[in-house]
């Protein structure tokens, strides 16, 4: 009962600080105007509106420890542990907000925060193992614990660019832990998530589209800050893997966001600070979705990632995977529903790393063939040996055209395999010159396209292969050897469709 006295109370005092701070904010012109094509607002908006949410929390949880902590089983000193470095977020977002700062400096001091709540007691304290658990040693936890609070941290920094989104994702993830907390019989998270969860809802009244005040980086990076802290809070009374996999889950939408930024701007040369309009709302905006229907759709995907997470309180490792695996590949295809370029580059890079086997192979072939050639004793031999080395090597069809007067005639072979009826392909035409620079003709390739990579290393096919097989033409032109007659029409028919 008084958990939920707390949750109405926080309700209260957030509805009753937003509507202060936000009279404060127009009267002395503390707006965010839209400076990009990122922003989705229209015209300046207020932006302090995390303000709201740490006065109505820092109050009703100070209020309540004061005078029911003996009540509640939670100690004043656990409580202040988290909320004293919380605080120095809450105050590095409004220093932010009001005057700036760089994204170093702000990551200074978030690891400052994330340090203090070590010091606190609040950090990772076992290993996800699936056979067993084991205590990190202290370093490996401290650096564990502050990756783990900056990633959750920014990633609620970073999803909050869509009236009432960062904070309607935070209801649902503090609802989630709340519920762990309870499962668990752990009273801290539900005494935090009560209030937290409280102003919240009395802060979305003025957040939700069309929203009068913004959350602000003072919003954004307190509330990641907390929910990360909150979660440290549970992974005690936990397995260990249980307890890394459900804040991770619980927290999806913001985290695959930040992901996929990360991603995004590594794979196209820019700084991972950069801000860009390539958000999952952002694709959703250009879809011709109004911005209340993005927030509702994306409250649902929250609210099923939050609810998926209470399942990974289940210790059976099989539930657990099955539920990360689906997870996993749900989270994929609807990013590559929203037209992620980067997931197809992915893609092929992962297809390109398993090719990489078959063209070491073709690699080998070329070279083996190149040694050969030079044992060539005369046409036939030396076309037979291209045969077998194409063939092997996922060509359909060569041709040669050799430069001598005495070889009248393109001297080409088709392959069996060779789908001459293909309208695309791709076709690869080389000179061959010998190691004195003589030019001997020229190598004509084609392959037809089956949409999967040609898995051939051109720096041996230029740089080995052709050289040698330009010195078996002429070493054979100057013993005069009579070259096949086959037909150029032929040839060129054949390859037509490349």
């Amino acid at each position: 009962m008084l958990f939920l006295y707390l949750f109405f109370g926080c309700w209260l005092l957030a509805h009753l600080s937003t509507k202060s701070v936000l009279r404060l904010a127009l009267r002395y012109s503390l707006v965010s105007a839209p400076e990009s094509d990122r922003h989705v607002h229209k015209v300046p908006m207020p932006r302090l509106g995390g303000v709201g949410i740490f006065l109505a929390f820092t109050v009703g949880e100070l209020l309540l420890l004061t005078f029911a902590r003996h009540r509640i089983g939670v100690s004043f000193y656990s409580v202040l542990g988290m909320l004293g470095p919380a605080t120095i977020v809450f105050l590095l977002g409004l220093y932010d907000d009001l005057v700036g700062i760089s994204a170093y400096g702000k990551f200074a001091v978030q690891i400052v925060a994330a340090i203090l709540l070590y010091v606190g007691g609040y950090r990772f304290s076992t290993a996800p193992n699936y056979i067993f658990q084991y205590n990190f040693g202290h370093l490996s936890a401290l650096i564990l614990t502050v990756g783990f609070v900056l990633f959750i941290t920014n990633a609620f920094n970073l999803i909050d660019g869509l009236d009432g989104l960062a904070a309607g994702s935070a209801l649902f993830a503090t609802l989630a832990v709340m519920i762990t907390g309870i499962m668990q019989g752990n009273a801290l998270p539900i005494l935090l998530m009560a209030g937290l969860s409280g102003a919240l809802l009395g802060f979305l009244r003025f957040n939700f589209h069309p929203a009068r005040i913004f959350l602000g980086d003072c919003g954004s990076l307190y509330l990641g800050f907390m929910l990360a802290a909150t979660a440290l809070g549970t992974m005690q009374k936990t397995t260990a893997l249980a307890a890394v996999s459900l804040p991770v889950v619980a927290f999806g939408l913001p985290l695959v966001d930040t992901l996929m930024a990360i991603v995004r701007r590594f794979l196209r040369g820019v700084p991972l600070f950069s801000a860009d309009r390539e958000h999952i709302h952002h694709k959703l905006l250009d879809r011709g979705l109004s911005q209340r229907q993005v927030a509702l759709i994306l409250y649902g995907i929250s609210a099923a990632f939050a609810f998926l997470s209470l399942f990974l309180l289940n210790p059976h490792g099989v539930i657990l995977g099955v539920v990360l695996c689906a997870l996993a590949c749900v989270a994929w295809w609807a990013l590559q529903k929203l037209g992620y370029q980067e997931l197809r580059e992915l893609s092929g890079a992962a297809r390109r790393t398993i090719g990489q086997r078959r063209m070491i192979g073709q690699n080998l072939q070329l070279q083996s063939a190149s040694e050969k050639l030079a044992a060539a004793q005369d046409w036939d031999e030396l076309v037979a040996l291209l045969t077998r080395t194409f063939e092997e090597s996922d060509f359909d069809s060569f041709q040669i055209v050799a430069d001598r007067s005495c070889i009248t005639n393109a001297l080409s072979r088709h392959l069996p395999k060779a789908a001459v009826q293909q309208a695309h392909g791709i076709s690869i035409a080389l000179d061959l010159i010998d190691g004195s620079g003589q030019h001997h003709g020229s190598l004509h390739l084609t392959k037809s396209y089956s949409g999967a990579s040609a898995h051939f290393d051109f720096a041996v096919l230029t740089g080995q292969f052709a050289p040698a097989l330009s010195s078996a033409i002429a070493r054979l032109d100057r013993g005069d050897q009579q070259a096949p007659r086959v037909s150029i029409q032929k040839a060129t028919a054949a390859s037509s469709g490349f």
